[in-house]
């Protein structure tokens, strides 16, 4: 029933977008955000970025949510659901809005000519090839260099020069120190901080790996090497921070509490309001495995070590040939090698120094805090000052 529910809801308010987009005009300085995790990533940053500079004095912003009702109220920001039965306020703003702003616009398929879609993408790098999406979802991607745009031309369904070597918002955050660890961490007596973000492996409608990661952590596969990592830990002076995944089915997780290793998801850092970026900021280094967050954390230029143990059972697959060339950082496949890692920190960082530069300039043109402000002076002298 709910199915059939969605369908019929789905259909008004297609009509009722079309309707309006035949009968109404478009309104030229209305801005829509949209971010998959509601009100994070690229689209906050570049959110914080509009209200520091009281871009919405003159600029309507209408945010796509969830639950509007947990938001401020801001001049000019109006949040709203488009998630509901049939939502009419939505679909008037869909059908009349200047520009959209989405990190995630898959659902959006069907745009007025005089609408214009940007597509901040969710990763600094994702290299595709011959992987064209099947429909077209923007009139222009973010990307954060030239030779990013060279990998990705043909994966979007849009011309080359609508690639736009801008760089990402969200990249703003790693040049801004946040203290989030305290916050997040009881008693934190400043330990060294490994922070710990794989990619999802199983959600709630599909499985990218065979393998199941009890603890997140892939070369860590019973509780007493848990045990066995939480006093190495200690005996270390650090502490580590398991990042799980947004899109993670926590049903598959055994998460423990232990006395230096502690879970976090984005709920929690959005009740000490802090985004990714601004936790991996906080990093002494980082562990991950097929995420592209390491790219943003070259940024840093601190040690990465890249956690192989499910490589051989990961079924997404790469979008590179011989992936293990574009990881800058220590091969991770046992509990041994990973105790070896946080021994040698300090020697990974030196080890790789050079591997990380390179990657860092091959992956982003511009190593600053100054992508939200590009891609807004993009907007305003593309889309909004008179030609």
């Amino acid at each position: 029933m709910k199915t059939i529910l969605k369908k019929i809801g789905s259909k008004i308010d297609k009509f009722f977008i079309t309707f309006l987009s035949t009968f109404t005009s478009i309104k030229k300085y209305t801005l829509i955000l949209e971010s998959e995790g509601d009100f994070t990533d690229n689209i906050k940053a570049f959110y914080d970025y509009l209200i520091k500079n009281r871009i919405n004095d003159y600029i309507k912003i209408i945010w796509f949510v969830h639950n509007p009702s947990e938001y401020p109220k801001i001049n000019n920001v109006k949040f709203i659901s488009r998630y509901k039965f049939i939502n009419l306020q939505a679909d008037f703003y869909i059908a009349t809005s200047h520009i959209f702003v989405f990190s995630h616009p898959y659902w959006l398929t069907k745009w007025r000519k005089n609408q214009i879609v940007i597509h901040t993408t969710h990763s600094a790098s994702q290299i595709k090839k011959d992987t064209s999406d099947p429909i077209k979802i923007s009139d222009y991607v973010l990307v954060c260099s030239d030779d990013v745009k060279e990998k990705r031309k043909g994966a979007f369904l849009i011309p080359e020069e609508n690639l736009l070597v801008i760089g990402q918002p969200r990249i703003d955050l790693l040049f801004r120190h946040k203290d989030c660890v305290k916050k997040l961490i009881p008693n934190y007596e400043g330990q060294k901080i490994i922070l710990s973000m794989e990619t999802f492996k199983q959600t709630k409608y599909w499985t990218d790996g065979d393998n199941v990661d009890p603890f997140a952590i892939n070369v860590v596969h019973t509780l007493d090497d848990m045990k066995k990592l939480d006093t190495f830990l200690e005996k270390n002076n650090s502490v580590m921070l398991i990042k799980v995944h947004h899109l993670q089915d926590m049903s598959f997780l055994n998460v423990v509490n232990f006395r230096n290793i502690f879970y976090i998801n984005d709920s929690d850092l959005r009740k000490i309001n802090a985004q990714t970026n601004e936790l991996l900021e906080n990093a002494d280094c980082l562990l991950t495995d097929y995420s592209s967050v390491f790219y943003e954390y070259l940024m840093l230029d601190r040690p990465i070590g890249f956690l192989l143990g499910d490589m051989d059972k990961y079924n997404r697959g790469f979008n590179m040939e011989n992936p293990l060339d574009y990881m800058p950082g220590t091969k991770i496949y046992d509990i041994d090698q990973l105790f070896d890692f946080i021994v040698n920190m300090d020697n990974e960082k030196i080890k790789y120094e050079k591997e990380r530069k390179k990657m860092c300039d091959l992956t982003f043109k511009y190593q600053d805090d100054k992508n939200s402000e590009r891609l807004w002076n993009w907007i305003r002298i593309n889309c909004l000052e008179e030609n």
